[in-house]
């Protein structure tokens, strides 16, 4: 699948709601090393995609998102502080009610957050008080205790011993 022909702006899919269908089985078919050049075409609406305010096209894009951070090196994720600006993307979604964006979410910062880190200590800024690990950690702690609804409460717990081991 050619991804430089797939256009998703904020005006094509929301006329065409099939675009965003086209988008994200264009780029699950396209892994490491060919996503790479692609990058600067298929952040953007996968980040639009995630920002949007149905639940079912943020998690759409989170998944699309958490492609990219799996298909992509690090050094090019890295590049232009791309990495950074999908964490800011991804950790907004934190303060979600919805457990399956949440779920998604986790399991995408799961492997975004030690590339940021690799990232931070090689440019030496590895030093400062609060770590990305640490904030995702504090914000997923203080919801955990916070919540009374079962399932978001599951998500939550099931992904407590990942983020606690790395």
């Amino acid at each position: 699948p050619s991804l430089s022909r797939v256009c998703v702006s904020r005006d094509t899919w929301k006329r065409n709601p099939a675009s965003k269908d086209v988008f994200s089985w264009a780029l699950f078919r396209v892994g490491r090393p060919r996503l790479c050049p692609h990058l600067g075409r298929v952040l953007p609406p996968a980040l639009l995609l995630s920002d949007d305010f149905q639940e079912e096209n943020k998690v759409l894009g989170v998944r699309c998102l958490h492609h990219i951070v799996l298909n992509v090196p690090g050094a090019d994720l890295c590049h232009f502080n791309r990495a950074q600006v999908v964490f800011h993307a991804l950790y907004n979604h934190l303060y979600s009610r919805e457990a399956p964006l949440v779920q998604a979410v986790l399991l995408c910062l799961l492997d975004l957050l030690p590339v940021l880190e690799r990232w931070q200590r090689h440019q030496g800024r590895g030093t400062g008080a609060t770590s990305p690990w640490d904030q995702v950690l504090q914000l997923l702690l203080t919801h955990m205790e916070a919540e009374h609804r079962l399932a978001l409460r599951r998500v939550y717990a099931g992904t407590l011993p990942a983020f606690v081991t790395r």
